[in-house]
């Protein structure tokens, strides 16, 4: 299947059971990378008292600059 067309706007808060820094990320299919991903105004938190930051997460099997307000590997 075929995603792209995604937008994840205005998201404020933390990530229960966090990893790390890590808020997010996306993973989609080898054989249909996804594309136009975007992550707009994105501020979460590792734990419930921890800063919040951009998102930052990973990427995988996305096309080239599929995804766009995620920083980390692969995105």
């Amino acid at each position: 299947m075929e995603i792209s067309n995604i937008a994840f706007v205005n998201f404020t808060g933390y990530i229960e059971g966090g990893k790390g820094n890590r808020t997010a990320a996306v993973s989609c299919s080898n054989v249909h990378p996804c594309f136009n991903i975007a992550l707009q105004n994105v501020s979460l938190a590792s734990s419930v008292n921890g800063t919040a930051v951009s998102a930052q997460g990973s990427c995988s099997y996305i096309a080239k600059n599929g995804v766009s307000g995620l920083t980390g590997s692969g995105c």
